[in-house]
């Protein structure tokens, strides 16, 4: 009897070692599992969502549009300095690309244009 009794208190000492464990180990295979499924589960979704866009901004802890612009100079300096020169072309000819949408939009065809393109500093 003494025996049983014993047995019986060693085992509520270990109880709490015991919950503690198994909530490292949940921890731990929760974790895992995040880590594993989170891109699958991501890419499954409509990309209308724009969940993967999301997740990356947030990992950048930037807005979207910032962080794709970072994510862009990282992936290819070159390429992405052609979009901001374009961008400089199309902002500093906006009048005359408006005058020649319109005109293409009257003619039906593709028409000529003329824009100013300053030289580099």
């Amino acid at each position: 009897m003494n025996l049983r009794l014993a047995l019986h208190s060693r085992g509520a000492q270990s109880a709490p070692i015991h919950s503690l464990t198994s909530l490292a180990a949940g921890f731990a295979a929760g974790m895992l599992l995040w880590a594993v499924l989170a891109g699958p589960i991501v890419r499954s979704m409509p990309a209308s969502w724009l969940w993967p866009e999301w997740m990356a901004a947030r990992a950048l802890r930037m807005p979207m549009w910032e962080g794709g612009q970072r994510l862009m100079r990282a992936g290819s300096p070159e390429a992405f300095g052609g979009v901001l020169a374009g961008n400089r072309l199309v902002f500093a000819n906006r009048d005359a690309l408006d005058a020649c949408r319109k005109q293409a939009g009257k003619a039906k065809k593709a028409v000529r244009c003329a824009i100013q393109v300053k030289g580099e500093d």
